[in-house]
């Protein structure tokens, strides 16, 4: 997108706006608005009106001032230069950097072994001072009082040991501080959580009618007063092995076969099968021979039945 400048206020004119004019030399100018051509009409100087950029520039005003004008950052080079160090000449400087690092850990060695030596001179010094030194009797000091801790907070505020009251018509609790205690003609005490509650009691409404009472929820059971929603204490179940007979077993036979071994048992399995094979053998060469004995009895022919001759048919066809 082509963007102009007023040659008037020096403001941008994007495309669609703004009023081109002809001279007669033939030079085209573009002016922002009709305001800015009927200034170049009357002939004032832009340098004197101050909306124009021109006039800004000259007293500096705004992004145009000296405090605005955005200095060019010149990168700094670093430059390594060799100089001497107090208390270190440049000589020395230079021989340490061509030291190697086989006798800069030579010397790293050394002086840590000097190090150890001066703290063992030291200790055993101090030893030898001690030893020296009789045992001064240090005084006892009092002890200090213990402060009582104070009671625990609960998120409220409040101590927990706070005594909450109930409300004889809502059945809301009451902090200690609320609510409207009222003494009856018999001498009883009853409080009330708020004026609300205390004039619906004077007006005999039944606490069981009222829907935002403890004893309405209870009666239609409403939220955590609902049966579904009362939640049953979970009863631990414990498994107990008791050691006691079976009916037909006892309970050393069933101590005996609990301490049996698996190839114990794998041997019984297989004695069991080969016995019951043999005792089938038996039992089939036992109905064979049986079979053999018996003799096969002649039937008797039965005599056929006689068959009724069918009677004649009597009358015409109707």
């Amino acid at each position: 997108m082509k963007l102009e400048t007023c040659v008037y206020s020096g403001y941008k004119i994007y495309p669609g706006h703004g009023k081109r004019v002809v001279r007669p030399d033939g030079k085209v100018q573009i002016f922002l608005s009709a305001k800015t051509f009927r200034s170049t009409k009357l002939k004032r100087s832009p340098r004197d009106i101050r909306w124009t950029v021109l006039y800004r520039i000259k007293h500096k005003k705004g992004s145009y001032g000296q405090e605005h004008v955005q200095k060019k950052k010149v990168k700094k080079v670093a430059t390594t230069l060799n100089r001497a160090v107090a208390g270190m000449s440049l000589e020395a400087i230079l021989a340490k950097r061509n030291q190697t690092s086989d006798f800069r850990r030579q010397q790293r060695e050394q002086a840590a072994k000097a190090a150890k030596e001066a703290n063992k001179a030291a200790r055993a010094a101090k030893a030898a001072m001690n030893k020296e030194k009789k045992p001064v009797p240090q005084k006892m000091k009092p002890p200090k009082p213990v402060k009582a801790a104070a009671p625990r907070r609960n998120r409220t505020g409040a101590s927990p040991t706070m005594k909450l009251e109930t409300c004889v018509y809502s059945g809301y609790k009451i902090y200690p501080g609320h609510g409207k205690r009222v003494v009856r003609p018999d001498g009883k005490v009853q409080i009330f959580l708020s004026a609300k509650t205390f004039r619906s009691t004077k007006l005999k409404r039944s606490p069981r009618d009222i829907r935002w009472t403890v004893l309405y929820r209870i009666k239609h059971k409403k939220g955590s007063y609902g049966q579904e929603h009362v939640q049953k204490k979970k009863v631990k179940k414990v498994a107990t092995t008791l050691n006691r007979a079976v009916a037909g077993m006892s309970l050393e036979a069933i101590l005996a076969k609990r301490n049996q071994t698996s190839d114990f048992r794998r041997q019984q399995r297989e004695q069991a099968a080969k016995a019951a094979k043999e005792a089938n053998k038996a039992a089939r060469a036992a109905k064979a021979a049986m079979n053999k004995e018996k003799k096969p009895v002649p039937q008797k022919m039965k005599p056929p039945k006689p068959v009724k001759a069918a009677a004649p048919r009597v009358g015409g066809k109707r």
